[in-house]
């Protein structure tokens, strides 16, 4: 191969690795964005029956 052509192939290599290092982020915040959510609902749930309980102490 000529000097030119390997200059292509690396940047044709390099765009690819660079789509593929994009995907890959894309895929994990949206795992983190999904962990997020339901930690928020769990926290939720969680307040809401600490809520319950200390009613319960405070009017027994």
């Amino acid at each position: 191969m000529r000097p030119v052509e390997w200059v292509f192939l690396r940047k044709i290599v390099r765009a690819i690795l660079c789509q593929r290092g994009a995907a890959e982020t894309g895929s994990a915040s949206s795992q983190v964005l999904a962990t997020a959510k339901m930690l928020a609902t769990d926290s939720t749930r969680l307040k809401d029956e600490v809520g319950k309980f200390l009613r319960t102490v405070r009017a027994a």
